[in-house]
């Protein structure tokens, strides 16, 4: 992965508002998505149910801090979210090379 593109990445979604010291979604919020992610609600799994199965509460917590950079807060005080823009840019980074090379492989992953 390139530092060049991940930091243009990085800069693209502190511009968009998607990540920073201010986002759009606070520790509640993201308490109640990896919940629901869990449960297998398929408007937030996105087809991914066989790769969540059998992931734990704690194992998703642990996904969602080490890729923004910042724990959801565990007492669901209200606020905004924190979210690192150059993890997450890396993370998004390294997702999409997984998806081309099982998509060049012409198969699945799970």
């Amino acid at each position: 992965m390139s530092q060049v593109a991940a930091a243009r990445y990085a800069n693209q979604l502190l511009s968009a508002g998607v990540a920073g010291t201010c986002t759009s979604h606070g520790a509640q919020d993201n308490l109640f998505k990896i919940n629901q992610v869990l449960e297998g609600d398929p408007n937030q799994i996105f087809g991914m149910d066989g790769l969540l199965r059998g992931t734990s509460f704690e194992e998703a917590y642990a996904a969602v801090a080490h890729y923004t950079g910042h724990p959801p807060d565990r007492e669901e005080t209200p606020g905004r979210g924190c979210i690192d823009p150059a993890r997450t840019a890396a993370g998004l980074l390294e997702a999409g090379e997984r998806i081309r090379v099982i998509a060049e492989a012409g198969g699945a992953s799970f």
